[in-house]
């Protein structure tokens, strides 16, 4: 999704996540969006919501169990992600003594971890420095191989970077675009205007 500030982004997918009221229907797969789906949807917000209290695994345990995920199964892959996404720490860390960087990291490991079938990532990038946004670009392209559709506001020169090279696939790909912004949607997606 691109668009200026304040064009809607984040109010957009505050809809479609149900933290706001609206007016008209917005469905995924043939189904309003409510709670029967929310275990399959992986949502980093704009503003981080860590618990910089815990640990690491604490935080990522806590996150993983709201989605229905088991502790067990999750603590076994805990240090698989923290290696792919390059964590500066342990996980027996506490979130307050990472970087932001890190933190970040984190927090996209939380809304991966559970492997949803749609991400809605609120801009992913902000803050951070350029070899963060290499890694975690990668990162994103790597969940979008394994298929699932991909919401994600992020600077404009990161949108046309990838455009221009990783995501060859934006000639045949569907853009749906308003007066204020255009969302990028996987071909995947089923899609219901209201």
């Amino acid at each position: 999704m691109i668009g200026q500030n304040g064009a809607g982004k984040s109010t957009t997918f505050h809809s479609i996540l149900n933290f706001l009221s609206y007016e008209g229907t917005i469905s995924w797969n043939d189904q309003t969006i409510n709670e029967t789906v929310f275990d399959q949807i992986g949502y980093l917000p704009e503003e981080r919501s860590l618990m910089p209290k815990l640990t690491v695994e604490q935080q990522i345990l806590y996150l993983a169990q709201l989605k229905g995920q088991p502790a067990r199964k999750i603590k076994g892959e805990i240090d698989d992600w923290l290696q792919r996404f390059e964590v500066k720490g342990k996980r027996t860390d506490k979130i307050r003594a990472l970087s932001k960087g890190n933190q970040q990291k984190i927090q996209l490991i939380c809304t991966l971890i559970h492997r949803p079938s749609l991400i809605i990532l609120d801009e992913p990038f902000s803050g951070l420095d350029p070899v963060n946004v290499d890694l975690l670009e990668q990162a994103i392209l790597t969940a979008k191989q394994q298929a699932p559709p991909l919401f994600s506001p992020v600077t404009i020169w990161v949108t046309w970077r990838r455009c221009a090279t990783s995501w060859s696939c934006c000639a045949t790909a569907t853009w749906c675009c308003t007066e204020k912004f255009a969302i990028f949607v996987s071909s995947s997606v089923n899609q219901r205007s209201s």
